[in-house]
């Protein structure tokens, strides 16, 4: 397996991947932008650090994998589209605070965007808009603890019927 990592703690601007098919992707606490464009699989967990905004997928056909776990939590901002998967493995996205403490996270999708995490916990926090489907499948716990469409309306929510939903966090 190849293993990634996205530059260093002085790294600024954007890094663009394509077609991302990794072992290990790594990326580092500093203020760059990091887009993940089209189908894509990284076999570990995978944490995005990095504090500018974070894109993963650019429509409803593509499916991104992150088979040991996604979490991003630092980033100041999340785009999501498409497919995003773990094999069972958590999926944790937005913020409270967020990586720079200036308040939550936004994720917004910027198509029709389906998070799945198998038998594992999916956890949104922050706030999610866009006009949008937005279908959240896990067998575990699906935490909605964030405000939906506060600015732009989802077009549709869904839980799977498995595993139980939890809104507001508690």
């Amino acid at each position: 397996d190849v293993n990634l990592s996205l530059s260093s703690a002085a790294q600024t601007g954007a890094i663009s991947l394509t077609g991302l098919d990794v072992g290990t992707l790594t990326t580092f606490s500093s203020a760059y932008d990091v887009a993940i464009n089209g189908n894509g699989t990284v076999e570990s967990a995978t944490t995005f650090n990095n504090t500018g905004s974070l894109r993963i997928g650019t429509d409803s056909t593509e499916t991104n994998a992150f088979a040991g776990g996604l979490t991003a939590i630092a980033p100041s901002a999340i785009s999501l589209a498409g497919t995003i998967s773990t094999t069972d493995s958590a999926i944790t996205l937005g913020s409270a605070t967020g990586g720079t403490g200036s308040g939550p996270v936004p994720v917004t999708l910027t198509d029709d965007t389906v998070l799945s995490s198998g038998t594992a916990d999916l956890t949104l926090t922050g706030t999610i808009d866009g006009a949008f489907a937005l279908d959240l499948n896990s067998t575990g716990i699906t935490t909605i603890n964030a405000v939906l469409g506060g600015t732009s309306e989802l077009a549709s929510l869904t839980t799977n019927a498995g595993g139980s939903t939890v809104l507001g966090g508690s």
